[in-house]
């Protein structure tokens, strides 16, 4: 299997829904990679503590949603990863545009 940005983002989404219990599809589970899921696990237990992000209730990415997961409260969260260290963030509306048109958009 071929490892790219979506990969990674995917097995951020899964590993996510493996640690709060969370049912991951079959099918959408065989796209990541239990290595990598695995290995985000303390990343992701930390980032969710010193954040005091909610609890993840319900993964709604597999159908191309905006949304990667439902979260309590009525809050949700959209997943960003890259495999590289600074590599750009893709958020679905825009793509992955210059600067400028990213605040552009955001503003």
């Amino acid at each position: 299997m071929r490892i790219n940005n979506e990969t990674i983002g995917i097995c951020c989404e899964i590993a996510i829904s493996d640690y709060f219990g969370i049912k991951v599809d079959k099918n959408y589970r065989k796209r990541g990679n239990e290595e990598i899921e695995k290995s985000l696990i303390s990343i992701i237990k930390h980032t969710f503590n010193i954040n005091s992000i909610p609890k993840p209730v319900k993964l709604i990415s597999a159908k191309q949603n905006k949304i990667d997961i439902k979260l309590e409260n009525n809050q949700t969260l959209s997943v960003k990863s890259n495999k590289k260290e600074l590599g750009k963030a893709a958020p679905q509306v825009i793509g992955q545009p210059s600067s400028r048109t990213f605040f552009e958009k955001i503003s």
